[in-house]
């Protein structure tokens, strides 16, 4: 079984490779989690898109950030799926 560690390492890759000519920026780790059944590791990323966000976006921070789940096999550290992950 692959750690916490690998299992970001390959989600990063992974967004990098498939978002290279995005230009994203600002490339986060926010959440690590292992299912249940252990098969799958969930890690979420957020990036900085390019926006033109008003004043109050960029007072609370949130100026086009965008989160993605990223689903890893725990056993090989391969790609599972990705998901767009909605904040509350």
């Amino acid at each position: 079984m692959i750690d916490v560690k690998q299992a970001v390492s390959s989600a990063v890759s992974f967004i990098s490779d498939v978002y290279a000519d995005a230009g994203l920026s600002d490339l986060r780790l926010e959440e690590a989690e292992l299912s249940e059944n252990g098969d799958l590791w969930q890690i979420t990323l957020s990036y900085l898109i390019r926006t033109d966000p008003g004043e109050l976006q960029l007072a609370l921070g949130l100026q086009g950030r965008e989160y993605k789940i990223v689903s890893v096999d725990s056993r090989t550290g391969k790609f599972r799926s990705m998901k767009i992950r909605q904040l509350a």
